[in-house]
């Protein structure tokens, strides 16, 4: 009979534990979203296909870039994506893609 009782005292600690782990997981979880780090909305893929076909809108032809970088920046809900001119390039030779999260504004802005 003790033998049961032990083994039952030890599955009720372990749901207990088990319990306390989710718990904590869900508190710090909603913590990182109150801090701002919220996932973004777009994807990498979604950003990158809109970045290029507003560059070639724009009167870019993406056979002479590659794209260099893809940030996100949180506290602004902003996309960048930056082109680099194929090497060997001159300074210069690259551009920028903005895209806005909450507006889905886009801007580009060429190299110097």
């Amino acid at each position: 009979m003790r033998f049961y009782q032990k083994e039952n005292k030890m599955k009720k600690r372990i749901i207990f534990l088990s319990a306390v782990s989710c718990f904590i997981f869900l508190t710090q979880a909603r913590a990182a979203v109150n801090n701002g780090k919220v996932a973004p909305k777009y994807s990498i893929e979604q950003v990158i296909a809109d970045s290029k076909e507003y560059a070639v809108q724009r009167g870019r032809s993406l056979k002479e870039y590659f794209i260099d970088r893809v940030d996100y920046d949180a506290s602004k809900e902003e996309w960048a994506i930056f082109f680099q001119g194929n090497m060997p390039t001159p300074p210069g030779v690259h551009f920028l893609v903005w895209i806005d999260e909450k507006t889905g504004e886009k801007k580009l802005a060429m190299g110097q």
